[in-house]
């Protein structure tokens, strides 16, 4: 356990996200196409050679959801002129492969390597600083703060950092290319 954590501004990048690949299980990446659309993503299977392309707003609730990249995926009720959107496939969402149950199932989950290194250091710190908080123009209340800010109660708790951390540990086991 480090003595200190500094918790910056800047935030651990969430691509690319490790998830269960839907074919065979096996890590997959899932990653933009371009940096000029990041809300384009591609995700890759290594073990079995799948590609699927959709749009997604990032890892979240430990998943990340693929919509298609064409739209079409909503549609007007024709007597009650209602939006509606089509149902959610298996096929669009991907749990992500850094996660777990924790303290009594809550769940706890990591995009990636650098988000996982990212827990563990706020986790294990015996004291944690953060930047403080600004409020920018646009009245957004979390612009300068870093993701400490975002991370649930039970998560941050000292009662649960023993736990939190040996769950932290779990998952870095399950990483490609690292040896238990």
């Amino acid at each position: 356990m480090q003595d200190r954590f500094r918790d910056s501004t800047t935030w651990p990048d969430r691509w690319p996200a490790l998830v269960h690949c839907p074919r065979c299980a096996a890590c997959a990446r899932v990653a933009p196409v371009d940096d000029a659309r990041k809300s384009v993503v591609r995700l890759t299977c290594s073990s079995c050679a799948l590609t699927r392309e959709g749009r997604s707003g990032g890892p979240s609730r430990g998943e990340v959801r693929l919509e298609p990249v064409e739209e079409g995926r909503t549609w007007r009720d024709p007597d009650t002129r209602e939006l509606s959107t089509w149902p959610d496939t298996p096929d669009q969402v991907h749990p992500l492969w850094l996660r777990a149950s924790c303290c009594g199932g809550e769940l706890l989950w990591a995009a990636n390597e650098e988000h996982l290194a990212y827990l563990e250091d706020y986790i294990g710190a015996a004291l944690r600083e953060r930047p403080e908080a600004v409020i920018s123009p646009m009245g957004r209340r979390w612009v300068g703060k870093g993701l400490s800010w975002q991370l649930p109660d039970w998560m941050k708790s000292a009662k649960h950092r023993d736990e939190v951390l040996a769950v932290l540990a779990d998952l870095r086991a399950t990483l490609p290319g690292v040896s238990g």
